[in-house]
């Protein structure tokens, strides 16, 4: 009778013990995640040397470099897939970039030489950017960029330090492991994130996920987006640090913005004998002012009969040059007395208005909040 053999391979019902059990044979199955951070790194390196070959090869104003786009990434392609890098190349992902780096510089002109660097940066930056945004580029759209950079990073990835090459013999097994695989593909778990990467760099893309849900750091007890964290802290957090608005007349107590109005209710009373002892200082000055003001304007009145005088000496004393010479010399010094003394009266007159100006304010802001 024929036998039957279970998954394991094990002997099954109808075996005779000593009867010779044909072998079967199991092709292995094996799991196929990739690193997509590298793949992703791959198609950008495909496109910036397609686009550096592009414009060396048809320097403007002799030509347009999309026109060579797909001539060019179908011969890169074939270069690193074999066709034409030298036997051995393909080892580990940094022969990857010397091959493209050295078949990228094989595709300078003559011509390139005499053009500058700076104007060569810019056009390959404008086509890399067309490269990237066209999703229809004849011979390079991003489908087919994604196949070629996989099978680079499977070509040039000999170590699997890229990719999964573990070994299963049944597909149990194999599904077990892809749940876990250090490659696997992985969606963001922050609503409102759309990103897709593999589980390798997770915890690269949730420390900056913009969507990912954080703690206040002021301590407002709220959870917030990243990307709105600041403008959070700066806004509408209730533990922004604000300033009492009776700061600048002696209130030192640290308030935040969802205690400002309780600390205004609660410390009206503190806050008005600030108010009493500034509007007492104020007065005080203004007083001091006054007086200044008026022993400057007796000042004046005995200084205006001395100049009337002088000037009746001045006409009298013609004859006499060096008489003239001391009256005119004495009354210059006695003018800019004169003038020194005004200008000390303007500036208390300015200070005086000042500090009037401040009584206003108080005044103000005890009527404001009380």
């Amino acid at each position: 009778r024929a036998a039957r053999i279970t998954r394991m391979g094990a002997v099954a019902e109808g075996v005779q013990p000593g009867d010779e059990v044909p072998a079967v044979s199991h092709t292995p199955l094996c799991c196929t995640h990739v690193c997509i951070a590298t793949t992703e790194n791959i198609a950008r390196s495909l496109v910036e040397a397609v686009a550096k070959a592009a414009v060396f090869q048809t320097l403007k104003p002799f030509g347009d470099p999309r026109t060579v786009v797909a001539p060019l990434s179908a011969e890169l392609v074939t270069f690193l897939m074999g066709g034409s890098c030298a036997e051995g190349s393909a080892g580990v992902l940094s022969d990857l970039m010397h091959n493209l780096e050295s078949w990228t510089i094989s595709k300078k002109s003559f011509l390139s030489s005499f053009v500058s660097a700076a104007s060569q940066s810019d056009t390959i930056a404008k086509l890399k950017l067309d490269l990237t945004r066209c999703e229809t580029s004849e011979g390079f759209n991003p489908s087919d960029r994604e196949r070629m950079s996989r099978e680079l990073l499977l070509r040039y990835d000999r170590g699997g330090l890229a990719h999964c090459e573990e070994t299963f013999g049944s597909a149990d097994d194999l599904f077990a492991h892809k749940q876990r695989c250090h490659f696997r593909p992985m969606q963001c778990p922050n609503d409102g994130c759309q990103e897709v990467f593999g589980a390798n760099t997770a915890g690269a893309h949730d420390a900056s996920c913009p969507w990912k849900r954080m703690p206040c750091p002021q301590g407002c007890a709220l959870e917030v987006t990243r990307r709105v964290l600041r403008a959070h802290m700066a806004g509408p957090c209730e533990r922004r640090p604000v300033v009492c608005p009776y700061h600048h007349l002696g209130c030192l107590t640290a308030v935040f913005a969802g205690t400002l109005d309780n600390h205004c209710k609660d410390g009206a009373g503190e806050h008005l004998a600030l108010v009493a002892a500034r509007v007492g200082r104020l007065g005080d000055t203004v007083e001091s002012a006054d007086g200044k003001v008026a022993s400057i304007s007796v000042a004046l009145g005995q200084i205006r009969p001395q100049l009337g005088r002088l000037a009746g000496l001045s006409g009298e004393l013609v004859s006499s040059s060096a008489r003239i010479a001391t009256g005119e010399k004495a009354l210059k010094e006695l003018e800019k007395s004169v003038r020194a003394v005004e200008r000390g009266m303007s500036s208390l007159e300015a200070e005086l208005k000042a500090q009037r100006r401040d009584i206003s304010k108080v005044m103000n802001t005890v009527m404001g909040p009380l």
